[in-house]
């Protein structure tokens, strides 16, 4: 009975002993759960990435900087918000700079300050390179007749046309100091600022530039029958850089960049007006003035006299009114983009 007794609790010995080793394998599979979903919880972590930079890619605007373009050549980051457009982009200045919807705009509402020196901007060059091979291949020749032009050669120009043809007249062709778009390093006149050459010589130019420009970021910036809107006459060669991305949407819709952003294009007031032409009436009475009191001087003081700001003038009238621009097809202009013409 004893022996029985001992089988049996050896018997039950063994059962225990074997059920409790079949549990571990649960036991292993329970402590892997954790793992799988730790796994899982780091892969929706790393999907959300792509998915935020899709967004970007995409050209959302963001709250902070309502800034859909992302080009560094003609955005900015930071500034102080001065107010929103009619069509909700962000107004922002910094260091006197104006950008709307992130994108550096100047015109007759938005000027930039003396201080402003960049010089022709490198990704705008580029571009223009660019532009320049895709309009070979289509056989046109185009190289940059004007491009950087700094605060105080504008206001050289814009005082000529100022005395020549009336402040109302210069103003429809030639901005004012501060407010010129070739100041900003981002505009280009391509081979001549003049309508007869456009109208002539360079009517092959004036179409490719109005049907391709785009393609490389460009967009024709005071195009025909907008002049109410842009502040300025039609001008054929005056193309400005946005960027790619830009450049399209521009260019799709149809509109001017004041129509695009929602934005003016006008000097601010009657009295800034109305100064400007009482300064250029001084100036001309002053030379009217000076021309009488030396009427009687002898013809061997006229020819010693100083006539570099005579030759000066000339030389711009030719430039604005350019009839003859072989002078300036050449790859030496193309390539220092230095200012040639004289426009807006």
């Amino acid at each position: 009975m004893k022996n029985v007794i001992r089988v049996l609790c050896l018997l039950l010995c063994t059962i225990f002993v074997f059920c409790s080793c079949g549990k571990k394998p649960e036991e292993n599979e329970s402590q892997s759960e954790p793992v799988s979903v730790s796994s899982e919880e780091s892969n929706i972590e790393e999907s959300s990435a792509p998915q935020s930079s899709s967004e970007e890619n995409n050209g959302q605007v963001s709250e902070e900087d309502n800034t859909p373009f992302g080009f560094e050549a003609v955005t900015v980051s930071g500034g102080t918000i001065v107010g929103t457009t009619s069509k909700g982009y962000t107004i922002k200045v910094k260091d006197g700079v104006t950008y709307i919807g992130g994108v550096l705009v100047v015109n007759k509402t938005y000027s930039l300050p003396k201080s402003y020196n960049p010089g022709l901007n490198s990704v705008c060059k580029t571009a223009f390179e660019k532009m320049k091979a895709g309009a070979k291949k289509d056989g046109i020749n185009v190289w940059i007749s004007s491009g950087y032009r700094n605060y105080y050669r504008q206001d050289e120009l814009y005082s000529y046309y100022c005395k020549r043809d009336g402040v109302a007249a210069a103003d429809r062709y030639s901005a004012r100091p501060g407010h010129s778009e070739h100041q900003a390093g981002l505009a280009i006149d391509v081979n001549s600022a003049s309508t007869v050459a456009y109208n002539n010589t360079y009517k092959n130019v004036g179409e490719w530039i109005a049907a391709h420009c785009w393609e490389y970021g460009f967009i024709l910036r005071y195009p025909e029958g907008k002049e109410d809107i842009t502040g300025y006459k039609y001008e054929a060669w005056h193309i400005r850089y946005v960027g790619i991305e830009l450049s399209t949407k521009i260019k799709e819709s149809g509109l001017t960049l004041e129509e695009y952003f929602g934005i003016t294009s006008s000097y601010t007031s009657v009295e800034e007006n109305e100064e400007k032409e009482s300064s250029v009436t001084e100036e001309s009475e002053e030379a009217s003035s000076d021309s009488e009191n030396n009427s009687g001087s002898s013809s061997k003081d006229i020819q010693e006299g100083d006539s570099s700001d005579l030759n000066n003038d000339s030389s711009q009238d030719e430039e604005q009114n350019e009839e003859s621009t072989d002078s300036n097809n050449s790859d030496e202009s193309d390539s220092s983009g230095n200012e040639t013409g004289s426009d807006t």
